[in-house]
């Protein structure tokens, strides 16, 4: 694996230790496709050309389509995607996005009737 630049390391400190986390988190029964997925979509989301350019070439190796990851921006609105990928889209989206609005709010905009139960607020 080739070593992430170092302005990516400066640029978002957090998002890294974050990220370790939630790999953690994410090893816990889903497949690498969808893993990989999940990584490219948050890539995309943080705009970081380095990670977007690693997991591309991670899902086209595991044959994932590529109509399948030009529209996962609009994956809401496309028929492509499982519902157990939408939720874990969802919720990649919402941790991801967790300043801006509350988790609850990010996963239900994915599907209308997904709800997420959370020990503690986040």
């Amino acid at each position: 694996m080739i070593a992430q630049p170092d302005h990516v390391a400066r640029r978002w400190p957090i998002a890294r230790i974050v990220g370790r986390k939630v790999a953690k988190a994410l090893h816990c029964g889903l497949e690498k496709k969808l893993l990989d997925l999940i990584r490219f979509r948050v890539s995309r989301m943080n705009g970081c050309a380095y990670c977007l350019d690693m997991h591309w070439k991670d899902l086209r190796a595991e044959g994932e389509t590529e109509q399948r990851m030009y529209s996962l921006d609009a994956g809401r609105e496309t028929p492509y995607y499982s519902e157990r990928e939408r939720a874990a889209l969802a919720w990649a989206e919402a941790v991801t996005r967790v300043a801006d609005t509350h988790v609850r709010t990010m996963c239900t905009s994915w599907r209308g009737d997904i709800s997420m139960r959370t020990s503690s607020p986040i």
